[in-house]
């Protein structure tokens, strides 16, 4: 296995875990409020952070490979 692969590896277990726990945060906040309320300006950090956490593991495991050759 090579070296930046278990950093991968760490990476793409971070940025799952922490996209349910903000989908989890959203949609047991959702459940309380009324049906015209929004939670999602709420946690608008924490779904940015998700979605670049996201996109940061793509495009890592796109380059690194290629990079290291």
């Amino acid at each position: 296995m090579k070296n930046y692969q278990k950093y991968l590896n760490i990476l793409f277990v971070l940025a799952v875990g922490f996209s349910g726990y903000t989908l989890a945060r959203v949609y047991l906040t959702r459940r309380g409020l009324p049906a015209e309320a929004c939670p999602i300006s709420t946690f608008s950090t924490e779904i940015y952070l998700s979605i670049a956490l996201c996109v940061l593991y793509f495009i890592l495991s796109a380059v690194l490979p290629r990079i290291k050759r």
